[in-house]
């Protein structure tokens, strides 16, 4: 992925509004989610390279203002597999382990 990838939509998402919904929106938002204007530029500046996320409540919040489903603020996805699957397969290592004993 691109170091100047952002991590998050919000620029996208900004940028598809009106000039007037833009004014108003830029002004808005920080007021709704009780963070500073300075704290919402911040996060619209985040690269997919840097350790900084958005908190999960402000993130959840802004994907709601913004009309987006459940992580679709988020420019990437994380791919995990379940705890039973990776349960099994220590279960499984553990036994071939085993029967090299």
């Amino acid at each position: 992925m691109s170091k100047d990838l952002r991590k998050y939509k919000i620029n996208e998402y900004l940028e598809s509004l009106t000039v007037r919904e833009y004014k108003a929106g830029i002004k808005l938002i920080p007021k709704l989610l009780n963070v500073s204007a300075n704290t919402i530029y911040n996060w619209r500046d985040i690269k997919m390279s840097d350790r900084e996320d958005i908190p999960a409540q402000k993130a959840k919040m802004l994907e709601q203002l913004f009309g987006m489903q459940h992580g679709e603020l988020a420019n990437y996805e994380i791919e995990m597999k379940s705890l039973k699957e990776i349960i099994q397969e220590e279960r499984e290592t553990v036994e071939q382990l085993s029967e090299l004993v």
